[in-house]
């Protein structure tokens, strides 16, 4: 039986904003971000939901304490079950960009009957590279990344200027506080447990939604996080659709009252259909 000190050693700390009795919507943020990079989604829309943006450990300030993709997944799938514990709705909105959208693939996977919808950004599931610009870009980048991490655990002061490195590149939108070698251990789990395990099913080809889902992605990269296939599969999915931005990776970001309305739309069906009276046999 798991006491309630095991349970608080589980929880993610949180950004919660709005009425704790309104329908949650649980954020989760992605490399190289931190929770305050959804500041302009929760500003907009607290007045109406409970906001809840979830911290990845390790994304803020540098800790030793970074964790595998299953223990993270066990922290996140927590933390999401104990805010929905004191919320009267006993459904969800996940809304995720880059891992987040990873790990949004895999809680409603394993979370169906306490997610409604998700909204996802810029990462898809079933990915695989199909063109040369993605495996030369998303390889590049993410071993890069990888080899900033493995150095760091030695010299950290290298590993931090090989991150930084990095999120120049990238053009990432400004932290407040300096990007770490320590953050990239994601990278490190997943590839490991890509080539040794063969695991996240969620986008390997067999992930299909099951619940409503919006993608949004930018139109603005050199590659993307994505293929044409996920977006058939979403597009032809019960009450789902997708939408190209303007934009770069961080769509949140750089357009955020196209992103909150697109959202604000998304989220209005949902409603619309729960007031829509159910029509008798």
């Amino acid at each position: 039986m798991t006491s309630e000190d095991d349970t608080k050693t589980l929880l993610l700390s949180c950004i919660e904003k709005g009425d704790p009795n309104n329908p949650i919507l649980f954020f989760i943020h992605g490399w190289p971000d931190s929770a305050q990079i959804w500041e302009a989604q929760l500003d907009y829309f607290s007045s109406r939901y409970r906001c809840i943006a979830v911290m990845l450990p390790g994304f803020d300030e540098r800790c030793n304490s970074q964790l595998s993709f299953d223990r993270l997944e066990a922290k996140l799938r927590a933390t999401l079950i104990n805010k929905l514990s004191t919320n009267p709705h006993r459904k969800v909105t996940l809304v995720c960009h880059d891992w987040g959208a990873l790990f949004g693939y895999l809680l409603e996977r394993e979370l169906s009957d306490q997610i409604d919808r998700l909204v996802t950004i810029d990462v898809g599931g079933n990915f695989h590279m199909e063109n040369w610009r993605q495996r030369i870009g998303i390889t590049f980048y993410q071993w890069w990344l990888i080899k900033a991490y493995i150095i760091g655990k030695v010299f950290p002061a290298i590993g931090d200027w090989l991150t930084r490195i990095m999120v120049t590149l990238l053009k990432a939108p400004k932290r407040s506080t300096p990007a770490h070698s320590e953050m990239n251990y994601l990278y490190w789990y997943f590839w490991w447990s890509l080539l040794t395990t063969g695991r996240f099913a969620a986008i390997d080809g067999n992930y299909k939604p099951s619940k409503p889902l919006l993608f949004l992605f930018g139109k603005n990269k050199p590659f993307h996080l994505h293929t044409a296939e996920w977006i058939e599969l979403v597009n032809s999915s019960p009450k789902s659709r997708t939408l190209g931005i303007d934009s770069d990776h961080w769509v949140m970001v750089r357009e955020p009252d196209q992103t909150n309305a697109v959202i604000d739309e998304f989220l209005a069906t949902a409603v619309e259909e729960s007031l829509r009276p159910k029509s008798s046999s």
